[in-house]
């Protein structure tokens, strides 16, 4: 039998006020130290965030000269035709000008001239074929307008914050952004949850609810249990390795291309093997991530009391409708809580990511999955590490933009905790 504590009450206060003052002292300590680094940043990357040109978002609200040929398709041709007394031009209203750009392959529209006005007569229903060919199109196209941008695209167009997060990169400080890098990060982020979750929730929802009983099943259950448990702490660039061998290379089976899925153009565009492109390093997140899911989803389905499930049961439920109405619905919370958890983690993870896309300078956004792709943490390492100041600073401003997603991210995983969570009752 345990004896109650006989030292002094003296004693016993001293120690309670001595730990109570530790773990005070740690919270400020830790307060202070996130205000430094937050002030640091905030300091140095405002600069590149903040600040407007407002003769730039005047000029972007007015009405603006057709460049690109699918900006036919905003010009309104009765208009036009009316002003320039031209009636033949209202006719070109019923054309899918962006169609005709995909199909020609002409991008200006200066270059209309080449088209094949026969075959787009015969289209669309048009009148004097011959007289739309011999049309000195750069002429016209500086007569015509487009309606300029609206108020709040063209107020963030001239902003500090949209140009930086809309630019490519660059080798001039003043002219770089991160535009391409954003979007690699939406890209890869996106195919990590989109595959990550799932699978992480059914498979925690198997071990869980579907223990066996038999003891060789068992064993090998408690054994899948560790090493689920062991992969939770292996460094994230032992998964990069592993991504770049199963999804990049597809296990040294062959460099050339075997199987296809849509067209270059489709977003959906994929092959095999994968190379270095975003599908594959948005698997590799998924190998990164897929533990920390499985634990918490199991700790959340672990945590419903077992009467609602016994409950279930009794009122005839099959396993399957208690798991999908009683245990579901009860560990939605948790089960977010762990996906905000994992998806922080991928969207600053840099080690594997490096590994799979093998550059950092990349000036363009990917359009489809078999893209090439950065990521936020591989462009703000880059500018880090160069000497110029001037890199340094807009590094911070990428740090800033990277919290910014960070927090976007937790706040629609939060939103759909909320909406999709059912009271127990």
């Amino acid at each position: 039998m345990k004896h109650a504590d006989q030292r002094p009450a003296w004693q016993r206060t001293a120690r309670n006020r001595g730990f109570l003052a530790l773990c005070v002292g740690s919270a400020v300590l830790s307060c202070s130290t996130l205000v430094v680094l937050l002030y640091a940043l905030v300091s140095q990357g405002l600069t590149h965030l903040v600040g407007l040109d407002h003769d730039a978002r005047t000029e972007a609200m007015a009405a603006q000269e057709p460049v690109e040929m699918q900006e036919f398709d905003d010009v309104d041709w009765a208009a036009a035709a009316r002003d320039l007394e031209l009636p033949r031009l209202a006719a070109l209203a019923a054309v899918d000008w962006t169609a005709i750009k995909q199909a020609s392959g002409l991008e200006f529209t200066d270059e209309a001239e080449d088209l094949d006005w026969t075959a787009l007569a015969a289209q669309y229903d048009l009148d004097d074929a011959a007289v739309f060919a011999e049309t000195d199109w750069y002429e016209l196209a500086g007569q015509l307008r487009v309606p300029g941008s609206s108020w709040l695209a063209a107020t963030f167009a001239a902003s500090e914050a949209g140009q930086f997060v809309t630019s490519p990169p660059s080798r001039q400080a003043e002219r770089a952004g991160i535009g391409p890098a954003l979007m690699g990060t939406i890209w890869i982020c996106a195919i990590c949850g989109l595959f990550a979750l799932p699978i992480g929730v059914g498979t925690a929802i198997f071990l869980e609810e579907y223990q066996p009983r038999q003891t060789f099943f068992r064993r090998l259950h408690a054994f899948i249990q560790l090493n689920i448990a062991n992969l939770a702490g292996v460094p994230s660039i032992v998964y990069g390795i592993i991504g770049l061998t199963a999804f990049v290379q597809f296990f040294g089976l062959g460099a050339e291309s075997t199987w296809s899925l849509g067209a270059t153009e489709n977003w959906y565009h994929l092959t095999l093997p994968f190379g270095r492109s975003a599908f594959a390093g948005g698997l590799t997140l998924m190998l990164v991530i897929l533990p920390i899911v499985i634990i918490s989803a199991q700790e959340a389905i672990r945590a419903v009391p077992d009467s609602l499930r016994q409950g279930s049961l009794a009122l005839g439920a099959t396993r399957w409708q208690m798991i999908r109405h009683m245990t579901l619905p009860a560990s939605i919370p948790g089960i977010m809580t762990g996906a905000i958890l994992a998806m922080s983690r991928a969207i600053g993870e840099a080690a594997p990511v490096l590994i799979i896309c093998g550059v950092v300078f990349v000036r363009f956004n990917p359009a489809n999955l078999m893209d090439e792709f950065t990521a936020l943490p591989l462009q703000i390492y880059n500018w880090a590490g160069r000497p110029q100041e001037s890199f340094h600073e807009i590094a911070a401003s990428g740090i800033l933009v990277l919290l910014a997603a960070l927090l976007l991210f937790n706040a629609l995983a939060i939103f759909i905790r909320q909406k999709f969570q059912k009271p127990i009752v």
